[in-house]
């Protein structure tokens, strides 16, 4: 699928910056999106996660556009999938992602994602599943178990790439889903722990790493985009690019 191939490298590896958490109530937010793009453009990202909004308005240069879609339960006319498909065609996005709570109340997301998928396979637009047992935060995203009956089940519904946090035991996760697995870089943090995190999943199967708030949040965000892309891509160790960390010009 050519706009799979967008999203992922030759080698299947990818790094996503998520930038689609800007307006949630309670999050932290970012007064201009732009002044982080311009930043991590060229640093090694493959993609970058957005809303329809910011997906107009901004210029992601060679970044694939995974368009974050506001789907959920309340969209229950048949069509609904196909105002998302058809928005995502129209800003030429690689992907659709869909936020997906297994075991919450909210069940019927799952209905949701499985009439996107259908509707989006018609098109050969993939989609992302962002997998979470019951709702972030919960004590389930800690389970492995959990998680891995998350990332299958969003497989099975027709995702072609499933996101899901950072738990132990992540081999039984990625090689459970049956779909690539890419990894949440989780609250924004310690920048050595943030890469210790993907580093372990990617030592497990994983093929990258969905870094939102780490990277929007970070002094500067570029320098941690290419910290993790030589992570990624390079196959680096998380010794051996902490160093980028402190270089006063990304590339340097």
């Amino acid at each position: 699928m050519k706009r799979l191939r967008r999203i992922l490298s030759t080698k299947g590896r990818t790094l996503i910056v998520a930038l689609d958490h800007l307006s949630r109530p309670g999050r932290p937010t970012l007064a201009d999106p732009q002044k982080v793009l311009d930043d991590v453009a060229g640093a090694g990202a493959d993609a970058v996660l957005l809303r329809p909004g910011p997906a107009a308005r901004c210029d992601y240069g060679r970044l694939a556009l995974i368009l974050s879609c506001g789907l959920d339960v309340s969209d229950t006319a048949a069509s609904a999938p196909a105002v998302s498909v058809e928005l995502a065609l129209r800003l030429d996005a690689a992907a659709l992602k869909l936020e997906v709570f297994p075991g919450s109340p909210d069940e019927e997301k799952l209905k949701a994602l499985q009439r996107l998928a259908a509707t989006a396979q018609g098109w050969n637009l993939p989609v992302l599943a962002e997998m979470i047992p019951v709702a972030f935060g919960a004590p389930e995203t800690r389970d492995p178990e959990k998680v891995a009956a998350a990332a299958r089940l969003g497989a099975d519904l027709g995702a072609s790439l499933v996101k899901v946090p950072p738990t132990e035991r992540f081999q039984e996760i990625t090689s459970y889903a049956g779909v690539p697995v890419v990894v949440l870089g989780g609250a924004p943090g310690d920048p050595k722990a943030m890469l210790q995190r993907v580093r372990t999943a990617l030592d497990a199967g994983a093929a990258g790493a969905a870094v939102g708030r780490n990277i929007s949040t970070h002094e500067h965000p570029g320098r941690l985009t290419e910290a993790l892309a030589e992570l990624i891509h390079g196959d680096r160790s998380v010794d051996q690019v902490l160093p980028i960390l402190n270089r006063e010009i990304v590339g340097a």
